[in-house]
Parts: structure tokens; sequence; C-alpha cells
């Protein structure tokens, strides 16, 4: 086992749960801030830092397994504050939708070529 290359990968790994960290924190900004330029000018600093993370996970990570994986869990972070902070009304369907791309992105990521 190269340990050099386990390493760039979980370092690859950690930059895009960074990245997605900076999306959800970008996106949600939107509603906490009420001022509309700050909360504008707030989203596009925080997704240009996940775009910089991402870039870095894309050295080591496939392009379609690091972009599914950072849709999902950036949708599931963002539902997270939502209901943490925003209260959302979503259906059934809604909900299952959800669940149906979180056991697709898990079958990505264990189906990626090491």
């Amino acid at each position: 086992m190269d340990y050099n290359l386990d390493k760039s990968r979980l370092l690859a790994w950690i930059s895009l749960l960074v990245a997605i960290c900076f999306e959800v924190s970008g996106v949600s900004i939107l509603k906490i801030i009420s001022n509309p330029l700050y909360a504008k000018l707030s989203m596009i600093f925080f997704v240009n830092l996940s775009y910089i993370f991402m870039a870095l996970a894309l050295r080591d990570i496939a392009l379609g397994v690091a972009y599914s994986v950072w849709e999902i869990v950036g949708l599931l972070g963002v539902l997270g504050i939502s209901f943490l902070f925003f209260t959302p009304h979503l259906s059934t369907q809604q909900y299952l939708g959800i669940l149906i791309g979180f056991v697709g992105v898990i079958c990505i990521v264990a189906g990626e070529e090491h």
C-alpha cells in the first residue's frame, strides 16, 4: 500500500468536504443576511472558496464522483440548515427523491476505482 497515494486521496476528500461546507454556507447566507447586497457578496465569496477547494479535490477524485457527492451532500447540508433555522415544507415525494439521491451517491462512491 502506497502511503503517499492514500494521504493525497484523504486530502482530496477533505478538500471536497470543505468545498461542500463553503457551498452550503454561501447558499444559506442568502436567507440569513437581510441586506441583499451583503448577502449576494457573501454568497459569491463562499461559493468561490467552494470552487477553489473543489478544484483541489479533483486532483485525486474523479469528476463525476466528486460532483455527485458535492451536489447531494450539499443538498443534505442545505436541507439540514433549513430544518434547523427555517422550517421547510417538503412533500413525501420530495423526501423520497432526496433519499434516492443519497443512496445513488453511496453507490457511486462505492463503485469508484481506486
